[in-house]
Formats: structure tokens, sequence, C-alpha cells
């Protein structure tokens, strides 16, 4: 069954902050090295607190309030240090605080984007994650303008008026071959790190090992990762998604064309992989298990 409903800080923002704090602290790293985006927990007054504080320290700054649960975009704020009475509106609700990129990789003509990943998990324990070669990106029509960023022009998550929808493909095009073989080195070690530390695993979520004697059904995951890159090529995880949007028929023809050229193989694979999958004896072996990814998910790069 797809959602193992392991990993719940998919689709859980708080849950999701939670996970990347412990992760940070398992890998004994200070704030100046981490890999992720500061991300405040507002119910927390603590958290709430050293929000306040480091707004006051880089005033220039801005921040995305994002509730909980929240999705599409809805129930996201973009907020400075002057913004007093959004600021406390946010504190003690069931939010987060995360930091606005200030420096993100603009496409060509200066306009801002982010990518959509396709990630599976195929077991929790040991964790076999793998991430689809191909995904889109969601990329403004507009020219983006960094020492004054928008939320009706910056902040979006899915094809619009203002929001063009690109393949993945076509950013390693543009970046050239050595920059994009660096840029996805780096993407793949991030979500290695989020996906694959087994202490913050088991603080966050518990022992995956219990899945397999705690159900009477074996499980997947597919989620949808959005990620952003910096000037520098620093890859950032957004939100991990638990659905991750497989439709093609409800952006136009010509978006239709560009969607189904993306998940049309993802869902092929995936389905060759499940039927590959039922078929293993249930005390198969890690290794065989690992045989028939290799076989089906020809398209996907193995991240664990």
């Amino acid at each position: 069954m797809n959602h193992c409903q392991y990993f719940t800080g998919a689709g859980q923002k708080c849950r999701l902050a939670g996970h990347l704090a412990r992760l940070e602290e398992a890998l004994n790293r200070s704030a100046a090295s981490s890999r992720h985006l500061p991300t405040y927990l507002l119910k927390r007054p603590e958290q709430a607190s050293a929000w306040q504080e480091a707004m006051k320290a880089r005033p220039e700054r801005h921040w995305l309030v994002k509730t909980c649960s929240g999705g599409a975009s809805k129930g996201i704020t973009l907020v400075s240090s002057g913004d007093d009475k959004a600021i406390q509106e946010a504190i003690r609700t069931w939010s987060v605080a995360q930091e606005y990129l200030r420096e993100p990789l603009l496409s060509a003509g200066g306009r801002k984007f982010h990518l959509r990943l396709y990630m599976l998990v195929t077991r929790w324990a040991p964790a076999g994650v793998f991430l689809y070669n191909e995904g889109l990106i969601f990329r403004s029509r507009h020219v983006h303008d960094s020492s004054q960023p928008s939320q009706d022009r910056d902040v979006f998550s899915s094809v619009s008026k203002d929001v063009e929808p690109l393949m993945l493909a076509a950013l390693w095009e543009e970046i050239g071959p050595e920059r994009a073989s660096l840029a996805q080195s780096r993407m793949l070690d991030v979500l290695a790190e989020v996906f694959g530390t087994p202490s913050a695993l088991v603080a966050s979520f518990g022992d995956p090992s219990l899945l397999a004697s705690e159900r009477g059904f074996d499980c997947f995951d597919l989620f949808g990762i959005d990620l952003m890159f910096d000037v520098n090529l620093q890859p950032y995880v957004l939100e991990v998604n638990m659905g991750p949007n497989l439709w093609v028929d409800r952006q136009g023809d010509l978006e239709e064309k560009l969607l189904r050229a993306v998940k049309e193989p993802l869902v092929k694979q995936l389905a060759a992989w499940t039927a590959a999958k039922i078929r293993l004896r249930p005390q198969a072996t890690v290794e065989e298990a690992k045989a028939i990814e290799e076989a089906t998910l020809v398209d996907f790069a193995r991240v664990l």
C-alpha cells in the first residue's frame, strides 16, 4: 500500500522541522554549517522567542510563516521584522517560521523557480530510497527582485498564469553538465541525510523495523519533494509532500503533454516494481528486494 505512515514529516511542516532539528543534533552540526533553512516551531514559546531574536539580529531577512498542515501555498505569509501584527498573530499557533531563501539560483531572465522531485521509498528497514531522474520545475513568469520579495509573485507551488512548468532536464541543460553533476550529487546527499540518518529517524518517528511486525500488509511511500537551490548550488528541502500530485489533465493541452512526459514513465515503473515485489515470497531477502529494484526502477537514482 502507498503510505507507510512512518515518515510523518511528509505533509506536516511542524514534524518535518522537528526532524531536521534532530538531524542537525545527530550530526553534531552547528547552525553556521547547517544544510537546512533555519526553521522555528512557533507553538513552542522558546522557539518563538528565538525566532524574534533572529529577526532582530538580521532585520533585512524575510521569513515564511507556514501552517503545519497547509498545502498548495495556502496558509503561508511572507513577513519581515517590521510586520509586528503578523508576527504576533503567528506566535503560539501551529505554524513554523522558515527563513526565506534570500539568494536563490535564478533561471534565464532572472526568474525564480523551485523543483518538484519524486522520491520512492521501497522499504524503511533497511531503507531503500530512490529519486526519479526526471521531475518538474515551477518557474515564475516574472523577474525576481531579491531586495523586495513579494508573496503574490514569489510564493507558489503549482502551475498558474504566473507560473510555468518545465521538465527538470531543462535546468540541467541551462546550467551545463559540470554544474548539473555537482547539483545532482548535492541533491542526493541532502536527501540521503534527511531519510537515512538512523538515530534522527528513530528519534523523530520511532523504530522503522516495527512496521513489518505491527502491520498485516507491506507498504511503500511515494513523496513529492519541493527543493530549491541557492546561487552556490546548495540544495534546500522546502517541504516533503505526502501527495506528489500525479494529475496531468488539469492545466491545459500544452501542459498536459509536458506533465504526461514526466509522470507516465514514473507510474509505469512504479507499477512494474510493485508487480515484481508482490511476487516475492514474504521471506524475501534484502538482496532479492534490491535485485527487483534495480531491474524495474530504471529511471531512478538510488539514494539509499
